[in-house]
């Protein structure tokens, strides 16, 4: 045996180095920390609106008022980063009991009920949102997946809106509508606190209830502390093929110094533009793409498809704020659903306009006046969307003249708006009672009715009234109604 190792020793230790070797070098990168891989999460889409109204009614809801001009000086400004990650962070105590108020709804109804889909919902302050989210990206919970920031604004009568939501869309078979899953997050500033200011938070889930339907749950809290504050909620939810808890982390700060730094001009630029929105009577939105999802594109290219035009008109209206879109795709008959999403598909494939634009709210409502127009011009206007044409249009929407003046012109919503108001004022000197009387309802509804003035009075009396107004007279409080 010595005479084998002595004379074949060296050919024997070549033969082990390799192993060896490899063995201690796999030892020593095993040693080292790794990375976590990232949660194998569907595609999500983020996006932030801000509304008037409240965190409970909802965008023009009953607790909507009139927005005043926003000053980037004084609004507050809203951080809310979306992560997603494998273990529930301790700390954070159930959101449940926290809840000022509790709302469920399924469809288009609401139900009170115990919780089911938020029970495990986590709220809490956050002593350092950085670190908080550096603890996640280190790995601390498992793994992650972290998601762009977005931007919001704090002020008041105005409510901040921030959605994590699946991209693909699902029916819900208690309307029949699409449907997205996902969470949602809603910050109203409410009177100070003790010299602190203070929000409604609302929290919210929409998923399946097993066995019922597609379910909304929101929790609603009140929450007071200097700014800057940071609060961390946690949820846990699946998006796509992975189980994880998901956090939104959300910072309330003071406005950036205002100077000439990025931030600062940032500020001013999301301000302005919902500010401009708010005075026009819209939502701002502004959708940030996430992981793929690509806006709108899906709910577009349904439109192209007979079988399910009908609610992906109801939902792309929906999303770009279009109502009158909306009531059409509920209550006119195919071939009219079918002519609006023609004309629309058509005209999206040829200006390529961009999903998410207000470019997109515009053709949607420029190409359904359109349809009503031709059935107008051709006089086969079925009655429910007669009363439609009355309830948006007034009177300029019963007569074909009049409403096709009115789109050829127009150059957006705005202008679409006024030039509506214009020529139901005009009506109001029509001989015609029911034409007068039409007119009369549709501005008395929106407070621009002339004071003084009745439909169906003397024509003296009528042009009296018309007079004072043209002479800066006031128009007729909303609550008044026509003489019978």
């Amino acid at each position: 045996m010595r005479s084998f190792i002595k004379r074949d020793g060296g050919r024997a230790w070549a033969r082990l180095a390799g192993p060896v070797l490899a063995a201690i070098f796999l030892w020593g990168c095993a040693t080292k920390p790794v990375q976590p891989a990232p949660l194998p999460l569907g595609a999500v889409a983020a996006s932030v609106t801000h509304y008037a109204g409240t965190v409970l009614s909802g965008p023009g809801g009953a607790g909507a008022k009139t927005v005043d001009a926003i000053s980037a000086a004084s609004a507050g400004h809203i951080s809310v980063t979306w992560l997603a990650m494998e273990k529930m962070p301790p700390g954070f105590a159930p959101a449940g009991p926290q809840a000022a108020i509790v709302t469920a709804a399924r469809g288009n109804s609401a139900v009170m009920s115990s919780v089911s889909l938020s029970r495990d919902m986590r709220f809490g302050p956050a002593a350092d949102a950085h670190a908080f989210v550096a603890s996640v990206q280190a790995g601390k919970y498992g793994r992650f997946a972290l998601f762009d920031s977005a931007q919001g604004i704090v002020w008041p009568g105005v409510t901040a809106q921030f959605d994590l939501s699946e991209a693909g869309t699902l029916i819900d078979p208690l309307t029949g509508l699409p449907a997205r899953r996902g969470l949602g997050l809603r910050i109203e500033p409410n009177a100070s606190a003790a010299d602190k200011p203070a929000w409604a938070i609302g929290l919210s889930i929409t998923d399946f209830v097993p066995g019922v339907a597609l379910q909304t749950e929101t929790l609603i809290l009140n929450e007071s502390a200097a700014m800057p504050t940071a609060y961390v909620f946690l949820e846990p939810f699946r998006f796509g093929t992975a189980d994880a808890v998901i956090a939104a982390v959300v910072q309330i700060s003071p406005p950036p110094a205002s100077d000439a730094s990025a931030a600062w001009q940032d500020h001013q630029k999301l301000c302005a533009a919902v500010s401009t929105q708010l005075a026009g009577g819209a939502n701002y939105a502004a959708p940030q793409e996430i992981a793929g999802w690509p806006g709108l594109d899906a709910a577009q290219s349904a439109l192209a498809q007979k079988s399910g035009q009908r609610s992906a008109l109801v939902f792309t209206a929906g999303e770009a704020g279009v109502p009158i879109a909306v009531d059409v795709a509920l209550v006119a008959d195919d071939s009219v659903v079918s002519a609006i999403c023609g004309s629309i598909v058509k005209d999206l494939s040829a200006a390529k306009v961009s999903p998410d634009s207000p470019a997109l709210a515009w053709l949607i409502e420029k190409r359904t006046y359109g349809a009503l127009l031709d059935l107008l011009n051709n006089e086969k206007v079925p009655p429910e969307l007669s009363g439609l044409l009355s309830a948006y249009a007034g009177q300029a929407g019963r007569q074909a003249a009049s409403l096709g003046q009115v789109l050829r012109e127009a150059t957006g919503p705005a202008d679409l708006d006024a030039r509506l108001v214009k020529e139901n004022m005009d009506y109001l000197e029509d001989s015609s009672p029911t034409a007068r009387v039409r007119a009369y309802d549709w501005l008395n509804s929106r407070g621009l009715a002339p004071g003084g003035y009745d439909p169906l009075a003397a024509a003296q009396q009528r042009r009296a009234a018309l007079e004072a107004m043209r002479r800066g007279g006031s128009t007729r409080p909303t609550s008044q109604k026509v003489s019978p």
